[in-house]
């Protein structure tokens, strides 16, 4: 997908700078401060609608696609639903602490960006080692959301048969039978064994997203 806002992105306009002005011109690829004021002044006063054309033209045009950008979202935000509101892509319907919120929300998020940069976003992560290595780190959390977190052993596993989850809390548990408690034991350190564990696994994911939330930018 083009990069619509610079135009020096775009194939067309590349080509035709790099045949005409980059010749006439003899644009330097690096120079000091010095050099660069030097250049500007030579291509102002030799080629002053040229320069307008290449030079000057593209920061009013990135300009003006921010202006008209910005203006695009404030009406999305104010009149279409999809956009006006934030929404969290749960596992299933149902009620979800706000805990579960949170992660839900930030595994979506990050889940989200990962698949827009694999096929249409802007950001080169081969850049260097530090965006390959944050890259892949988002990589993991998608995978997770994706593929771990669906296929994980439940961590509510249901109630023994005899006793009503209604009243767990409150039940009468002099009335159980020795197998029975012994068989609500194993049940409750089951259950918490699984639900620590995937808790940990949780804060890992959780902790990975802060480490690479600022490069989440496209």
């Amino acid at each position: 997908m083009a990069n619509f806002k610079n135009i020096d992105d775009w194939k067309v306009w590349k080509y035709i700078e790099s045949k005409t002005w980059l010749i006439l011109s003899k644009k330097i690829d690096s120079g000091t401060s010095a050099q660069w004021v030097a250049w500007e002044k030579a291509s102002k006063e030799k080629y002053p609608i040229l320069y307008w054309i290449f030079e000057t033209f593209p920061n009013h045009w990135e300009f003006m696609f921010n202006w008209t950008n910005n203006l695009y979202w404030q009406f999305q935000w104010r009149f279409n639903p999809k956009h006006k509101y934030n929404k969290i892509t749960f596992a299933k319907p149902g009620y979800y602490d706000c805990d579960r919120q949170i992660l839900f929300a930030v595994c979506e998020l990050v889940s989200k960006f990962v698949e827009f940069q694999e096929t249409e976003g802007h950001v080169n992560w081969d850049y260097d080692e530090n965006h390959r290595s944050n890259f892949k780190t988002m990589q993991e959390i998608r995978d997770y959301w994706r593929k771990e977190f669906p296929n994980r052993d439940n961590d509510f596993l249901p109630y023994p048969d005899y006793i009503d989850d209604k009243d767990f809390f409150s039940f009468d548990r002099s009335k159980l039978t020795e197998q029975q408690r012994i068989n609500l034991e194993y049940w409750s350190n089951h259950y918490g064994m699984i639900e620590e564990r995937h808790f940990k696994r949780e804060q890992e994911i959780l902790q990975k997203a802060l480490n690479i939330r600022r490069y989440m930018v496209d």
